[in-house]
């Protein structure tokens, strides 16, 4: 599995060369984003060209609106992790400031070369990126053709049942207690990570989406099953060591 590049600023870029690009939040990395970076794979392959991902830290939401925080399905890290997992060449996490936000989505694209030289840009048909969101799959569409890069399109993934598959249905599904629908929107376990001091409780340095009040069962990355209890944002464990740890929450208990 690729080794995911950590966050930086869009003048420190690693070195990619001609590509095929697809990027966005990709807060847990679910369905929808997998199918997004399958596409970005085979037109990388068939091109021979590297993949690339994209991953905006923080979310644009939270740049736009100070002082808001958005609850996560996962890390940055983790998602990095689940972008390679998916077979993307290049994970990377693009710091996105004001300065990145006022630039129009042509500048946006400019500025990622030399590093990343754009040859396929891959979006979902609803999606949208820079400034004002004026990087529309129709504006794209033109400017494709006048930068001289392909644009590839594809639909939204939407479940049998009618939703489309998101991040913030998937948060939605947590906050109601349905942890394994959120799991089948995502194909991974609702995931926690943090500290766990002395006491127990479990310091979460981001704002995690978390599931009701209550007792429940969780997998420890690299060791055996916990009990955690869960009490508005304030979370014990019980049976972890003190120090870092991540979860995949199982069920209730």
């Amino acid at each position: 599995m690729t080794e995911p590049l950590g966050v930086r600023s869009i003048g420190e870029l690693p070195a990619v060369g001609p590509a095929a690009l697809c990027m966005g939040v990709f807060d847990g990395v679910h369905r929808g984003h997998r199918a997004l970076t399958e596409l970005t794979r085979h037109a990388a392959a068939e091109r021979g060209l590297a993949s690339v991902a994209l991953l905006f830290e923080p979310p644009p939401v939270e740049v736009m609106r100070p002082g808001h925080r958005l609850a996560r399905l996962a890390t940055p890290e983790e998602n990095l992790r689940r972008l390679a997992g998916a077979g993307v060449d290049v994970p990377i996490g693009l710091h996105f400031d004001e300065a990145v936000r006022m630039l129009p989505p042509d500048a946006f694209l400019a500025a990622l070369a030399p590093p990343i030289e754009l040859r396929v840009l891959v979006m979902t048909s609803d999606s949208a990126f820079g400034y004002r969101r004026a990087g529309t799959a129709a504006s794209m569409a033109a400017h494709a053709r006048e930068a001289g890069f392909e644009l590839l399109l594809l639909d939204p993934l939407v479940e049998a049942a009618g939703g489309v598959v998101s991040s913030s249905r998937a948060r939605q599904l947590i906050a109601q207690g349905d942890l394994a629908g959120a799991e089948a929107l995502v194909g991974a376990p609702a995931y926690l990570a943090g500290t766990v001091d002395g006491d127990g409780v479990l310091a979460l340095d981001y704002v995690a989406a978390l599931p009701p009040s209550g007792a429940y069962v969780a997998q420890r990355r690299g060791g055996g099953e916990v009990r955690l209890r869960v009490d508005g944002a304030a979370v014990r464990v019980a049976g972890a060591p003190p120090g870092p740890a991540e979860l995949d929450l199982l069920g209730p208990a």
